[in-house]
């Protein structure tokens, strides 16, 4: 399924007011991904999974879904699958407190979590429910503790619907007091949403169109003062500004003269969106995939990584046949329709954002100001020392163990193996004491990159191998990968000693970068097929190549 078929799907998929009828219409006529979804139910579930396969469709899955018997003690039985739906009524658990069913529900979720490594979904209490105020929180404290867990928050979806969220008179027939409403959100949701982060390429940036999208009316024609901002309009602007604030960048993709929009957002003192939100701007008459490419550019990103909203079916039509990996959102509905599209798209970032998140726009804005200091300079040192550079190592930085899931997944040109290690992997490797995965955190007189680089490591007898290795396209350019990864094995060898340093390499379809560099740093070559190259560590000169380095670098154990 090309990007441009889906956008005949996309009005019944994204509608605010979702249509059994119409979902049941969409019959995809292309091949589909397959994924195991096990299901532990105290209540029904049908009316949702009934409805979920035109959404997972949509991603290219289908799943092959193993029901539970009804199961109030939460045994769980089999496990073994790639998600893990607990679908549970918790009103049902009368006889126990608030404080009890928290404990009892949370130490069977620990004994699921312990038992796979595929992803959990926990659906939470519902806005009716009485145990809503007091579970709900206790849930959430646990997904943000433990790796590869989630939340289906119904409680969101039925306070949104309100009155209809709920059918008590057809609860005999469904076996569950959420209403048909409820449980297509919920099936939308859980289809769209889910984190399967190994079958989705993450959308890292936006590129928006202007006019009939952010607001009604057309720049050229009407002006900027007798553009219509809706509630609706407003609502999305909003959505784009926070995602923006969650690390996404926004890029205005605009047929217009830039002239008009400089002006535009100047004098349109009531949009949310404001220019400091906007990290690229390609405004002209040119075709608009040139542009996307040009600010794929800049900001040192895959076109894959971009979403297009557009309410021309054109323009969306005429990117996607130029640029096939691009991801599309027909915004000609209507603004609440591109909301919902928003809130739901598959990929596209929703958790709270990291410290890196919010660091990378600054950075990426400084980026034209390295480029000129560079270009001034009489040589990579001079041009190092310009920039008075710090680099912090930190081991095992528990704290951010999504970061380095994120970075081993989103990272393509600098991977050396290419392991893509889960989150729930990652945490594993963490908690070893013969392993580390240090982070490698960068900021310069310009502005802080946050994390961009982490290596993971192992001890074999005598040997520290290296399993993985990711550096982020925001840290090259700078030339200090051999700095950056000597001082992160210097630093490991001193809590876990060894002789050799092993790395492990598989070809890729665009790791050539990593693979060149450690081909000059081997001073080998890697051949064409995957391996592992041995290389007889020198402690005193790697020492001495670090310490030669214009840069700061600091061992941090916090």
């Amino acid at each position: 399924m090309t990007s441009v078929d889906r956008l005949g799907w996309q009005p019944t998929l994204f509608a605010p007011t979702l249509n059994r009828f119409e979902l049941l219409k969409l019959k995809p006529d292309f091949p589909l991904r397959s994924y195991t979804l096990r299901v532990y139910r105290n209540h029904g579930v049908e009316q949702v999974l009934s409805a979920l396969p035109p959404f997972l469709a949509f991603r290219g899955l289908e799943a092959s879904i193993n029901l539970s018997d009804y199961d109030d003690a939460l045994t769980f039985g089999e496990r073994t699958a790639d998600v893990c739906l607990v679908w549970i009524d918790f009103d049902r658990y009368e006889r126990l407190g608030d404080e009890e069913l928290s404990d009892f529900v949370l130490e069977r979720l620990d004994d699921l979590r312990a038992s796979g490594d595929g992803l959990i979904v926990v659906a939470n209490a519902p806005c009716d429910s009485a145990r809503a105020s007091a579970l709900n929180p206790a849930l959430q404290d646990w997904v943000d503790r433990m790796a590869n867990v989630q939340i289906l928050d119904l409680y969101s979806i039925t306070t949104g619907l309100g009155e209809s969220a709920f059918n008590i008179r057809r609860q005999h027939l469904t076996a569950t007091r959420l209403s048909d409403a409820s449980c297509l959100q919920a099936a939308r949701q859980l289809g769209l949403c889910t984190a399967l982060s190994r079958l989705d390429t993450p959308i890292k940036a936006l590129a928006v169109d202007l006019d009939n999208t952010i607001y009604h009316g057309v720049l050229g024609e009407d002006g900027p003062i007798n553009l219509t901002l809706t509630d609706d309009h407003r609502l999305l602007q909003e959505k784009l500004v926070e995602l923006h604030l969650k690390g996404v960048f926004l890029v205005i993709c605009s047929k217009n003269e830039a002239v008009d929009v400089k002006e535009l957002f100047r004098v349109r003192t009531d949009f949310p969106l404001k220019p400091e939100h906007i990290q690229n701007w390609q405004v002209s008459w040119e075709g608009k995939a040139n542009g996307i490419v040009e600010a794929a550019k800049v900001l040192q990103i895959g076109v894959d990584a971009f979403l297009l909203i557009d309410d021309n079916l054109g323009e969306l039509t005429s990117v996607g046949m130029q640029l096939p990996n691009i991801r599309l959102a027909y915004a000609g509905t209507s603004p609440r329709h591109t909301l919902v599209a928003l809130q739901t798209y598959p990929a596209l970032r929703q958790r709270a954002s990291s410290v890196t998140d919010a660091l990378r726009s600054a950075d990426v804005a400084a980026n034209s100001e390295r480029a000129a200091l560079a270009a001034a300079a009489s040589d990579p040192r001079a041009y190092l020392a310009s920039l008075e550079v710090e680099l912090t190592l930190v081991p095992n930085p528990l704290e951010d163990r999504a970061r380095l899931a994120e970075m081993c997944v989103k990272t393509n040109q600098f991977n050396l193996a290419i392991a893509r290690l889960s989150d729930i992997e990652v945490d594993r490797f963490l908690r070893d004491p013969q392993r580390r995965a240090v982070m490698v955190y960068m900021r310069d007189r310009l502005a802080d990159s946050g994390s961009v680089a982490v290596i993971f490591m192992r001890r074999e007898g005598d040997v520290l191998i290296v399993e993985e290795l990711c550096v982020s396209c925001r840290a090259m350019g700078r030339h200090l990968e051999d700095v950056m990864i000597s001082a992160a094995i210097q630093g490991t060898l001193s809590e876990l000693p060894a002789q050799v340093v092993r790395f492990v390499h598989k070809v890729g379809p665009r790791n050539q970068p990593g693979r060149s560099w450690l081909a000059r740093f081997a001073a080998t070559d890697l051949g064409e097929a995957d391996g592992s190259i041995d290389i007889e560590w020198d402690m005193g000169a790697i020492a001495a190549l670090i310490e030669s380095a214009p840069v700061t670098v600091q061992w941090s154990k916090t």
